[in-house]
């Protein structure tokens, strides 16, 4: 009995020896290495790659605006004899024997150029500014334009056409071409002659050409707005005459 109790107990301390040394061994870990993210790609190459073998229509290209057609001027009284283009030759016009002290280029094509570092520079801008059209102002040479719209603004403030010409023609360095003179004088002859004032809630033409004022009292809608009939002009009896039997004949 002893025998068996012992071989018992030896056995029990074998298992007990076994168990102990399984939970002495070492344990195993699982490690699990991710891969690094990718850099965050456009979102249309990412939704590319997302659908492979999906080809996207392309793109419609928005249709260019249509190129600004410029209104220009086309009366044929101001560009009569006036070449329009964008290059230019003056080297056949001839320099006054004074033309240092003169600060303006007064050229064929109604074109007039500015020194601007002359010391008449002032005088020359405060004169074009008031009978052309500024065109382009940079740093040493301005540019304007004479056109029949800044030749009538120049007569309503009281310039006529003689002044504007000798007025140029002493500040050119070059002599003022008949061309252009013809120009000046044709586009300021009617224009400034008369003008509608209104004075005490009453409207009154005044002209300082009496030959203007002729011409209007003979005017049937101005004959009746006159007031003082002493003014109107006696009546012609053979233009009536010649004027009823052109109306009976017809």
């Amino acid at each position: 009995a002893r025998g068996r109790k012992r071989q018992a107990a030896e056995e029990d301390a074998g298992e007990v020896v076994e168990v102990a040394a399984a939970s002495a061994a070492p344990k195993r870990l699982k490690v699990t290495i991710k891969q690094p993210l990718p850099p965050p790609s456009d979102p249309a190459t990412a939704t590319t790659k997302r659908k492979k073998g999906h080809q996207q229509p392309p793109r419609r290209r928005r249709p260019e605006p249509a190129a600004e057609v410029a209104d220009l001027d086309t009366d044929s009284e101001e560009s009569e004899g006036f070449e329009d283009d964008d290059s230019y030759d003056f080297s056949s016009l001839a320099l006054k024997p004074d033309h240092k002290n003169r600060p303006v280029w007064v050229t064929p094509n109604k074109r007039i150029f500015l020194e601007s570092f002359s010391p008449l520079y002032r005088q020359a801008y405060d004169f074009l500014i008031a009978i052309a059209e500024p065109v382009s102002r940079p740093q040493c040479i301005h540019e304007y334009l004479l056109t029949s719209h800044s030749l009538y603004a120049a007569v309503s403030i009281g310039l006529d056409s003689e002044t504007i010409i000798k007025v140029l023609d002493r500040l050119s360095k070059v002599a003022v071409s008949k061309k252009l003179a013809d120009f000046v004088r044709r586009t300021t002859k009617n224009c400034g002659k008369l003008k509608l004032v209104i004075q005490d809630n009453k409207f009154f033409l005044e002209s300082p050409h009496a030959s203007v004022l002729r011409d209007l009292l003979r005017d049937k809608v101005v004959a009746k707005a006159v007031k003082d009939k002493t003014l109107l002009p006696a009546p012609n009896p053979s233009a009536d005459a010649g004027a009823d039997a052109g109306g009976a004949d017809a």
